[in-house]
């Protein structure tokens, strides 16, 4: 109960402030401060002289874009005085007796000009290549790093402990690239490998055929090298129309003609209708449709960073994966007619035209944003609205559990006498069986009248205590229910308070909960017994009434119609006029500390508005007060089933019933009652020797009469078991609390006839006949909340 009263107090608080906070929150600014490459690194190779190596004197796009990048970083941005030394390898490869002067010439003049360097750098495998030949005759003790070397020297160099080494992405870049050319042309039947006759452009051939090695491609790879421009172009036009082309790189052809990739696949795209894709950025654009591509300013910043960290001997680890991605041409797409949706995610567009949307681009987001404040303060208000829900219902809960203590004395008194009466008649009836059998019949009628009013009161105690959220609203006669209340609240209160009743013969029907119901009239009597110090009285009073026009009480205004009135008028000391406005307020009691929690009348006042309701309350002090519940009546239904009259019983005709039972008194009573009214019984004190017995004679038995609660397994999942072994006949479900039955059975498929304990004989045989015959049997299904 302590945490229903912390939520529910807490609820309005905190409710306002998760709201505003949320909202700064989502309203203010986030910021970061980002610091620029040239801030993080400026001036950190202040005095440092770094030789760049390149391996060509014609720079093609890519080239051209990597050198000023990285030329850039490490002088501008860091303060090294970077010396570019552009050397014709491409021109001279293969011819190392050339190269080998190139190397001496090169070793003449940097003596001549006394010049010495902290790092040298290679790019690109013919470069690379040289550095690694002849860096230590050219440059001894000093750093040298290898940027994109071939597949073979960075073999030959981590064999030899070598670490300063930036990996190509190129093999990652032709990998991802061949498994996305089928995936955009599903009509694909041949791949044609485009590359040149040079060092380099054999190199990339190579590792394109490594990498189809181990993709299982449906299409048929086809390989051109070396060829001129001209003879290529001629070649690629008889191609299938289903063919795709790939190109990595074209440096030379088989004549030794130079030639640059770009102008290559500028002159196939101009003159062939395949779509070529390629794995460098700078093609895209130019001719080629795109593919996984690497990047030069990404490996430029990476040549920047390492040299960095080599000359100032901090450790560096080069990361392969961020210079590669997938980039397209928006018109090249178009061109071949490419979906933009069966591209990768994330990829790049170049050529690419926005929709008319992206101008309006900002003016969307913020309508956006708007619309998402208003969605998360609608999630918010809801959930504070089903919070609220949740802590309402567990007051309420709790305040039924108070209330229920209070009366827990008079029950216990009421128990008393009632087990008093059936020892004391039990007793007489065991002496006087056989020399008066007239009075022990009298004593044993007695004791079963003690036990019909144990079952009563059972029955109260259940339906008071049953969750709210169990309960369905429908047509019910209140009449009974407040006698029983009354008779509930005079036996838990002192001999001096007195209860009565004057109820209406002919009262109204409303539609509710029994349960709330009752408690919302406990709870009423409760607050009147309280009220009275020392003698007095408390009635209740329920009439019809009929309201000519709109009229206001204290809960509320109620529009003119037909209503019952439920009145409950105390002579206790009544409640002055400036406090009778705050009574509903949660949390506010005029009693005294620790004898209420001012929970009472607002959890009261919160159901009968439920009920489409009012509460009015008419007091004065010293004089008593009176409370009056009005509810509308309903004339919608038919009045409500009353239970069945006993009839004498039906007799059996040797109808053989299996009955399961744990309770050994039970067991054997009830194997009595059935053999007495003509039934043929084999009793099992366990749902397993149920099961045994079921087995061994198999559609023998007629019925089954079994327990609810057993051990190891209830009474629904016998059925469940039974039913799955083949056993057809009707069953008898007997408990002593059928919500159990509500809430464990509410999706049994099993059909059963319930019968609720204690049971007289008659019922008993009333409840087996109908199932033999047929009947209609209850089933248990979940109450609507």
């Amino acid at each position: 109960m302590a945490s229903s009263l912390i939520a529910y107090s807490t609820f309005l608080l905190t409710k306002r402030i998760v709201v505003k906070v949320l909202l700064c929150i989502f309203f203010l600014a986030t910021f970061s401060l980002q610091h620029s490459f040239a801030a993080e690194n400026s001036g950190t190779l202040e005095g440092k002289r770094i030789l760049l190596i390149a391996g060509y004197t014609d720079l093609g796009p890519w080239e051209q874009k990597f050198n000023n990048t990285l030329v850039r970083l490490l002088s501008s941005e860091m303060g090294a005085e970077v010396t570019p030394e552009f050397l014709p390898l491409i021109e001279f490869a293969g011819d190392e007796q050339t190269i080998q002067q190139l190397a001496l010439s090169m070793r003449t003049r940097y003596t001549d000009l006394q010049r010495s360097y902290h790092l040298v750098i290679a790019i690109q495998p013919e470069a690379t290549e040289f550095l690694a030949t002849w860096g230590e005759t050219l440059f001894s003790n000093t750093e040298f790093l290898y940027v994109l070397p071939s597949a073979t020297l960075v073999e030959r160099l981590s064999q030899d402990g070598e670490e300063n080494i930036i990996l190509s992405a190129t093999p990652t870049a032709i990998h991802n690239t061949i498994r996305l050319i089928p995936r955009l042309l599903p009509s694909l039947e041949s791949v044609i490998v485009v590359g040149g006759s040079g060092a380099g452009d054999l190199s990339y051939i190579q590792r394109t055929r490594n990498a189809y090695r181990d993709f299982d491609s449906d299409a048929n790879i086809i390989y051109i090298t070396g060829l001129s421009l001209e003879r290529l172009t001629t070649r690629l036009r008889e191609e299938n129309t289903n063919s795709a082309i790939l190109l990595p790189t074209y440096n030379r052809d088989s004549d030794g003609n130079v030639l640059r990739t770009i102008d290559v696949s500028s002159a196939i795209a101009q003159d062939v209708e395949l779509p070529l894709f390629t794995i460098f950025e700078d093609l895209i654009g130019r001719g080629a449709i795109g593919g996984n591509v690497t990047g030069s300013i990404h490996y430029a910043e990476q040549t920047a960073l390492f040299s960095e960290a080599i000359i100032n001997n901090f450790p560096y680890q080069a990361r392969q994966e961020t210079v590669s991605s997938y980039q397209f041409d928006a018109k090249q797409l178009e061109r071949f007619g490419i979906s933009h949706r069966s591209l990768p995610e994330q990829s790049l567009l170049i050529n690419y035209e926005a929709p008319a949307w992206r101008t309006y681009i900002w003016q969307i987001v913020i309508a956006l944003s708007i619309i998402t404040t208003l969605l998360i303060l609608l999630a918010l208000l809801y959930r504070s609205i089903r919070l609220r829900a949740v802590a309402e219902k567990e007051l309420r809960e709790a305040q039924k559990l108070e209330a229920l203590g209070i009366f827990s004395s008079g029950i216990a008194h009421d128990f008393n006498n009632i087990l008093m009466a059936i020892d004391g008649n039990a007793e007489v009836a065991k002496e006087s069986i056989k020399a008066s059998p007239a009075i022990a019949e009298k004593c044993l009628s007695s004791v079963s009248m003690a036990v019909d009013r144990a079952k009563h009161l059972i029955s109260q105690i259940l339906l008071f205590s049953r969750p709210s959220n169990n309960e369905v609203y429908r047509t019910i006669s209140p009449a009974k229910l407040l006698e029983e209340c009354v008779d509930m609240a005079q036996a838990s209160a002192p001999q001096s308070i007195h209860f009565s009743s004057t109820i209406a013969k002919d009262l109204w029907f409303i539609v509710g909960s029994e349960t709330k119901l009752q408690q919302v009239i406990i709870n009423l009597l409760s607050n009147s017994r309280d009220a009275i110090e020392g003698e007095g009285k408390v009635e209740l009073i329920a009439e019809n009434i009929v309201l000519r026009k709109r009229c206001q009480f204290t809960g509320g205004a109620l529009e003119a119609g037909k209503y019952i009135s439920i009145s409950v008028i105390d002579t206790g000391s009544g409640i002055s006029e400036e406090i009778i406005s705050r009574v509903f307020e949660p949390f506010f009691t005029t009693k005294a500390m620790r004898k209420g929690t001012g929970l009472g009348l607002s959890i009261v006042h919160g159901i009968v508005r439920e009920l489409k309701g009012t509460l009015d309350i008419k007091s004065k002090l010293n004089q008593g007060t009176t409370v009056s519940l009005l509810l509308p009546a309903d004339f919608s239904a038919v009045k409500p089933i009353q239970d069945k009259q006993e009839s004498h019983g039906a007799r059996g005709a040797g109808q053989h019933i299996l009955l399961v039972d744990d309770d050994e008194m039970v067991l054997a009573s009830s194997k009595a009652i059935l053999g007495r009214l003509g039934y043929t019984v084999t009793a099992c004190d366990h749902p397993f020797k149920a099961i045994e017995a079921f087995s061994q004679k198999t559609n023998r038995f007629d019925l089954l009469f079994c327990d609810f609660s057993m051990p190891d397994m209830n009474g629904t999942e016998l059925i469940a078991q039974l039913r799955s072994k083949g056993f057809s006949a009707p069953v008898v479900l007997c408990t002593g609390n059928s919500s159990a039955i509500n809430q464990e059975s509410a999706d049994n498929p099993y059909d059963f006839t319930l019968l609720t304990k204690p049971c007289t004989s008659t019922q008993i045989s009333e409840t087996i006949s109908a199932a033999l015959r047929g009947e209609e049997p209850v089933k248990t299904t979940r109450p609507e909340a």
